[in-house]
């Protein structure tokens, strides 16, 4: 025993020890204290105990002061998987949001899941394992699993996508080696509708193409996505488009439908399609969103953007006469007209018969400059702004020369998506004013806050010309009862190694109703169409386009609410048809 002397008075030991007799105990003066080692050891564990919760408050405190500080940056989805992954605790609520049509149909979701997978160096009886597996799953193979199970490796997938049941069932089987991890899985419960402007994500649900990608931070936030987008119309496109592709043996095809007040698309649409749950089962072709990423030469549909141009600017009125009685010589070229009157034709006309003549005789009036002007404040000249990725530059000219002034004047030497044109066509027929082109929902758009790029009055004449075309020129067969449609054809040769190639057509028609109150751009477009009995061969837009858009307005009206009219209304007649004409201004190439 020790005995260690503290100094102050003469007191007793402050415990009894067993075994000293307390009679012939030492007398001492002073203060002691009796420390045995197992005293000893229970001091000094505690001091460690103290300092070690000393220490874990203090880590503890620097952890949490961390969190905080990273609280902004990291989702719960990042916060929580760690901690949970290998556990039998639910994920926390998904934090990607839903992302819904303009009517709440879900289009795409997210989904908690499974994935099976083998640790090789855990498992007993790779035959017996195997078997079970093979048992329990009809659609595996027994000798698949066994080879993938005896792998040199510590993780073998052995299937990617397992059901709360399937992940109950697997583990009553008690098999060691075969594990699961949670994952996530973004979902499209409409299968392959609107994929190309949806996307699609990856494992990790990141976005990858379409509004996933565009509008990514915002659903990573949890937010959901209400799109402009009317799914019973976009099925309606996308089958009229497929029909007609099949129909007319086209390589591709393109279609879409546009508000015409507020930019909103109700649809948009490309063939061939491809599913966004599986993406990388489809050629990567298919998700090519042609409306988009697709620059192209869009023919005869530019002409009436010349007429626009010509008409706004002062330069010609609808009285005024071209001389469109024979092609033009353009240096060592020749321009013609597919269906030449060989006549003199008045602007309205030049539009009923698309006249290549007649539209280069039209932009002359106005020059290079006024043109390039004008397709620029259209945004023709630009890349478009919408909520998706990838949007394609348009082709224009450099430098923009004479020679280039007049085969834009019928839609060659400029290369633009549909989604210009669509954009384009709203402002000319809306009254004038420019709109933006969006996927998301609006609630009101004041049009009168926007832009005005032409005079109401120029706005009504392409109204008029437009219709004209559908009554009495080459898009008769868009013509819809009840509705009075209007709109434009386009027909433009591929090139190919530098020159046009006859036979490969990229035929297009735009149209729009109720012309009266103009409400939607409607456009679709084949690529590489071919005629058929019915269109006695031909290929062009007003025998293989038009019906595309007769098609979708003829079931999508009724659905907007749109109440058939008489077309015969003399009202209707008084605002749409072309005023009685008179020989005006003569102009021709000779006479400037």
């Amino acid at each position: 025993m020790i005995w260690r002397r503290k100094k102050g008075k003469p007191s007793e030991p402050p415990f009894l020890l067993q075994g000293i007799d307390l009679i012939q105990r030492p007398q001492v003066t002073g203060r002691f204290r009796c420390h045995s080692p197992k005293q000893t050891a229970l001091t000094v564990g505690s001091q460690r105990l103290r300092i070690c919760m000393a220490l874990f408050i203090v880590v503890f405190l620097a952890i949490s002061a961390r969190l905080v500080s990273l609280g902004g940056h990291l989702t719960k989805q990042e916060i929580y998987q760690p901690a949970l992954a290998g556990s039998d605790l639910p994920l926390p609520p998904v934090v990607r949001g839903e992302i819904k049509d303009r009517n709440g149909v879900l289009l795409a979701s997210t989904l908690n899941g499974w994935r099976m997978f083998a640790d090789p160096k855990r498992i007993n009886n790779a035959h017996e394992t195997a078997a079970k597996l093979a048992g329990y799953f009809p659609d595996l193979n027994a000798d698949d699993i066994y080879n993938k199970i005896t792998e040199d490796r510590r993780y073998v997938i052995l299937r990617k996508d397992i059901t709360p049941r399937d992940y109950k069932g697997v583990n009553n089987l008690g098999l060691p080696g075969i594990e699961f991890e949670k994952t996530t899985k973004r979902i499209y419960p409409q299968g392959t509708l609107a994929a190309h402007l949806l996307g699609y994500t990856n494992r990790q649900t990141v976005g990858i193409s379409g509004i996933e990608m565009g509008m990514d931070d915002y659903l990573a936030t949890g937010k959901d996505l209400t799109l402009s987008i009317d799914s019973r119309i976009q099925f309606i496109v996308e089958e009229s488009l497929r029909d007609a592709i099949d129909t007319y043996t086209a390589k591709a095809g393109a279609a879409l439908v546009m508000d015409v007040k507020t930019g909103e698309f109700l649809a948009m649409a490309s063939y061939p399609t491809f599913d966004p749950s599986k993406p990388t089962e489809s050629p990567e072709a298919n998700q090519r969103n042609r409306i988009t990423q697709d620059a192209y030469e869009l023919g005869s549909t530019m002409k009436i953007m010349n007429a626009a141009l010509v008409l706004d600017g002062g330069y010609a009125t609808f009285n005024d006469l071209f001389d469109a009685r024979k092609p033009l010589r353009v240096g060592r070229f020749t321009i013609h007209d597919y269906h030449g009157q060989n006549s003199w034709l008045t602007l309205p006309d030049i539009i009923l018969h698309s006249s290549n003549i007649g539209s280069v005789q039209m932009v002359l009036l106005a020059g290079i400059d006024a043109q390039k002007k004008f397709f620029k404040k259209f945004g023709l000249l630009d890349r478009q702004h919408l909520e998706i990725p990838g949007l394609v530059q348009p082709i224009i000219p450099n430098p923009w020369r004479e020679a280039n002034m007049m085969t834009i004047a019928f839609g060659h030497g400029i290369s633009l998506s549909p989604l210009h044109l669509a954009a384009a066509a709203s402002a000319l027929v809306n009254g004038g004013y420019k709109v933006a082109p969006t996927l998301l929902k609006q609630d009101f758009v004041d049009l009168q806050t926007h832009e005005a790029l032409i005079s109401p009055q120029t706005s009504l004449q392409i109204r008029q010309l437009l219709r004209y075309v559908v009554t009495g020129g080459k898009a008769t067969r868009a013509a819809v009862d009840g509705y009075v449609v209007g709109g434009k054809t386009g027909t433009a040769e591929k090139i190919e190694n530098g020159v046009y190639n006859k036979s490969k057509l990229v035929s297009s028609f735009l149209g729009v109703f109720p012309m009266q109150n103009p409400q939607y751009v409607v456009y679709a477009m084949l690529d590489e169409p071919n005629g058929t009995k019915e269109t006695y061969g031909y290929a062009t837009g007003g025998w293989v386009a038009a019906p595309i858009v007769k098609n979708i307005i003829s079931k999508m009206g009724p659905m907007e609410g749109i109440a058939p009219v008489k077309e015969e209304d003399p009202s209707i007649h008084a605002l749409l048809d072309i005023p009685d004409r008179y020989t005006g201004r003569r102009f021709s190439a000779n006479e400037r």
